[in-house]
C-alpha cells in the first residue's frame, strides 16, 4: 500500500469509526509520517535536556506542563505511549514534545525573540496540534490559529480540547505583531497554495522547517529570497535533509 492509500484508508476508516479520532496515535496516518519517529534522533533529546539545566524557578512549571507525555489518543494502543514516552531527567516526556521544545527555544534562542510576545500565532499544517498545545502551555495568550486539511482538523480538534485554538481550512489575512509557523507544511504544499497562504498573510516573522528538496520541487531555490536566520538540522537526512528559516 502507498502513501496516498494509507491516507485513503484512514481516512475512509475515521469517516466511519469517529472513536477512531481518540486513538489517533495508533494510526498509520500518523506514525507512517518519517518526522513523527523522532525517537530516533538524540539531538532533540539532548537539547531538551539542556533547556532544562538552564530553565529558571520561574518558567519551570509551565516548562514541565508543556514537555509532559499526554495519553490522549493512546485508547487503543497504550504501548505506543509507552513507546512514545522519552524521560527528561524526571519529566516523563514524548518524542513529539522534544521535538517541540527544540523548535520553541531554537526560534527564541536564535532570533533574541519571545514567542510569547506576539499577539497572534498561525501555523499552516499543524500536525496533531502538539505545536500548538506545547505553546499554549508555555503561556502563550494569545490569538492562535491553525490551518490544515479537514480530516487532519478532526485529530487537531480531539488532541487540542480545552486549549483555545481556532482551526480552519481558509487562509488568513495579515495582522501585525503575527508569528508564522509551518514545520515541513509549507514546503510540502503545491505551490498555487503556497502563494495563496504567503501573499495574503504576507509574515514578516516567521518559524518555519523546511527539507530542501520534495517531490521534485527546490526549497532551497523557492526560500531563497527570504530573510532570515537558517539552520541545519543535522540529524535529518530525507529530501536532501532540513533546515530552520528563522525570523
Amino acid at each position: 500500500m502507498n502513501s496516498i492509500e494509507v491516507w485513503q484508508d484512514n481516512v475512509r476508516q475515521m469517516s466511519e469509526d469517529s472513536k477512531l479520532v481518540s486513538s489517533f496515535r495508533c494510526m498509520d496516518l500518523v506514525r507512517s509520517i518519517p518526522l513523527y519517529e523522532v525517537h530516533e534522533y538524540n539531538g532533540y533529546l539532548n537539547f531538551a535536556k539542556k533547556i532544562y539545566q538552564e530553565q529558571t524557578d520561574t518558567w519551570m512549571p509551565n516548562w514541565k506542563l508543556a514537555m509532559t507525555n499526554d495519553p490522549r489518543g493512546y485508547n487503543r494502543c497504550p504501548a505506543f505511549f509507552t513507546k512514545d514516552s522519552v524521560r527528561v531527567y524526571d519529566i516523563n516526556s514524548s518524542t513529539t514534545n522534544i521535538k517541540c521544545n527544540h523548535h520553541y527555544y531554537t526560534y527564541n534562542l536564535n532570533t533574541k525573540k519571545d514567542i510569547l510576545d506576539f499577539d497572534r500565532i498561525v501555523e499552516l499544517g499543524g500536525g496533531c496540534g502538539d505545536m500548538a498545545k506545547f505553546i499554549r502551555n508555555m503561556g502563550f495568550r494569545g490569538e492562535y490559529i491553525i490551518i490544515d486539511l479537514p480530516e487532519i482538523l478532526k485529530i487537531q480538534d480531539y488532541n487540542l480540547h480545552g486549549y483555545d485554538v481556532e482551526l480552519t481550512t481558509s487562509t488568513i489575512p495579515y495582522k501585525d505583531n503575527t508569528l508564522f509557523i509551518s514545520t515541513w507544511a509549507l514546503s510540502e504544499c503545491p505551490m498555487d497554495w503556497r502563494h495563496k497562504v504567503i501573499s495574503e498573510l504576507n509574515p514578516q516573522n516567521y518559524l518555519i522547517t523546511y527539507q530542501r528538496n520534495f517531490q521534485g520541487i527546490s526549497n532551497e531555490e523557492y526560500f531563497k529570497d527570504w530573510g532570515g536566520i537558517r539552520i541545519d538540522i543535522p540529524w535529518i537526512h530525507w529530501d536532501g535533509g532540513s533546515k530552520y528559516l528563522l525570523k
